[in-house]
C-alpha cells in the first residue's frame, strides 16, 4: 500500500471483479500503468550500479535557516527535513554512506548533530564531513579519495541551485538533486528518485558506516607506524577463507555486482547462480573474512575456481576495494595455490578482463606476474 499511496492509486481503481471472473484478468486499466512503473523501477534496482555515497548540505536542506546566521536555536525543522532524515537513516541502515559537506562551522554543526532535540541525524551516524568554506566540488572529491569509491557512486542534495550547478559542471557522474523549498515537491523527490530506493541489507550493509568509521582509524595507525610493514604487523590481520552458508550466499552474490575495482572478471551473478556454482563439483567457491585489532571488517571477497584436472582457472577473484593495501589480496593467491597443490593441479590461470575500473587487479597482476 505504500506504493499505491506514492503513486496516488485509489483503492477503488485497482480491483475489476468481473473482467476477474470473465478473463481472469483482476486489474482495471487504469492500474496496470502503476504496475509497469513499479516492475521497471524494480529491475532499474537490480540491473543498475548502485550509488554507495550521499554528501547532503545542512542549512536549508536538513534544516531551515542559516546556522551561522540564525544560531542553533533559530534553525526550524520542518516534516519535510524529518522525512529526508528518516530517508538517510534509512538508506544508512541499508549500507549507505552517509556524508556531509557544508559551508558552516564545524563546531556549530556537530552541536546540532548531537544537542538539538530535534535533530533525527547523529554525528555517530555520519562517515565523513567537509564542514569548511571549500569549494564543494573539492569537498566532493576529497571525500571519494578519502573512502577509496568512484564518484559514480555518489549522490549529492543541497538546496543552492549553484552549488548543484557547480558540482553538475565539474563532475557530472555524480547524481546531483537540488532539494526544495515546498514539502509537497521534497516528499516527491523523496519518492520518485529511484536511487534513493533502499536495497536489502546484509550484515556487511548494516554495519557499513561502522566498518568505515574503523578504517579511519587504521589510517590514523599508518601515520604512526615506523614503516609499512610495521603497520601491518600492527593491525593483526586475521583472514579466513569459508565455505558459502544460506547465511553468505547474499553476500556473496552482492559483492559480485558491487565490486569493481579489484575484479578480475567483473562477472555479475545473482544469488540462485551463487548456488548453483557451490553444488558444482567442478568448482570451489569460497568467501573471505577479514578481521584485525580496529574491528570486522564483515565478508570481503570471493573466489570461484573452475577445476579441471590439471588446471585451475580463477572464474571469479575480487576484493571489496577498501581492503585493499594490506597484502591480503597475496594470500588469497597464496592459498589458491596451497588449493591446487593439494590436488597436484600444476597451472593456475587468472585470467582478466580489463574495463575502465578494474585497473587494481591489473597492477595486482602484473605484480605477482
Amino acid at each position: 500500500r505504500q506504493w499505491h499511496k506514492r503513486y496516488l492509486v485509489p483503492d477503488d481503481s485497482i480491483y475489476d471483479k468481473n473482467r476477474d471472473i470473465i478473463a481472469h484478468i483482476p486489474y482495471k486499466n487504469e492500474y496496470f500503468s502503476t504496475l509497469a512503473a513499479l516492475f521497471v523501477r524494480h529491475l532499474y534496482q537490480i540491473i543498475t550500479p548502485p550509488k554507495k555515497v550521499i554528501v547532503v548540505d545542512c542549512d536549508n536542506t536538513l534544516w531551515r535557516g542559516v546556522l551561522g546566521e540564525d544560531g542553533i536555536d533559530n534553525i526550524h525543522f520542518d516534516d519535510m527535513h524529518h522525512q529526508l532524515q528518516n530517508k538517510l537513516l534509512q538508506l544508512s541502515h541499508a549500507g549507505m554512506l552517509i556524508c556531509l559537506c557544508s559551508k558552516n562551522e564545524e563546531k556549530d554543526v556537530f552541536d546540532v548533530f548531537d544537542k538539538h532535540p530535534q535533530m533525527k541525524l547523529k554525528s555517530s551516524d555520519l562517515v565523513a564531513t567537509k564542514i569548511n568554506w571549500q569549494p564543494k566540488v573539492q569537498n566532493i572529491q576529497d571525500i571519494a579519495t578519502s573512502l577509496n569509491l568512484g564518484l559514480d557512486s555518489f549522490i549529492f542534495i543541497d538546496d543552492n541551485p549553484v552549488e548543484c550547478a557547480h558540482v553538475r559542471a565539474h563532475l557530472p557522474e555524480v547524481f546531483t538533486l537540488q532539494w526544495p523549498t515546498y514539502a509537497i515537491e521534497a516528499e516527491c523527490l523523496l519518492h520518485h528518485t529511484w536511487f534513493l530506493d533502499p536495497k536489502t541489507a546484509t550484515k556487511e550493509d548494516k554495519n557499513r558506516t561502522q566498518l568505515y568509521q574503523d578504517e579511519f582509524k587504521r589510517q590514523e595507525e599508518v601515520k604512526s607506524s615506523l614503516s609499512f610493514a610495521d603497520f601491518i604487523t600492527n593491525l593483526q590481520l586475521d583472514i579466513q577463507f569459508n565455505n558459502i552458508e544460506n547465511n553468505t550466499v547474499e553476500r556473496a552474490a552482492q559483492l559480485t555486482q558491487r565490486t569493481n575495482q579489484f575484479n578480475f572478471t567483473t562477472i555479475r551473478r545473482n544469488i540462485q547462480e551463487i548456488q548453483y556454482l557451490c553444488s558444482s563439483n567442478d568448482h570451489i567457491v569460497q568467501i573471505i573474512h577479514v578481521k584485525d585489532r580496529f574491528g570486522d571488517y564483515g565478508i570481503v571477497g570471493l573466489i570461484i575456481v573452475q577445476c579441471e584436472k590439471k588446471t585451475y582457472t580463477l572464474d571469479t577473484f575480487l576484493l571489496s576495494c577498501r581492503i585493499l593495501g594490506r597484502g591480503i589480496e597475496h594470500k588469497i593467491a597464496a592459498h589458491i595455490g596451497q588449493l591446487a597443490a593439494q590436488k597436484n593441479v600444476d597451472n593456475i590461470i587468472f585470467p582478466l578482463h580489463f574495463s575502465q575500473k578494474n585497473k587494481p587487479a591489473l597492477n595486482f597482476l602484473q605484480e605477482i606476474s
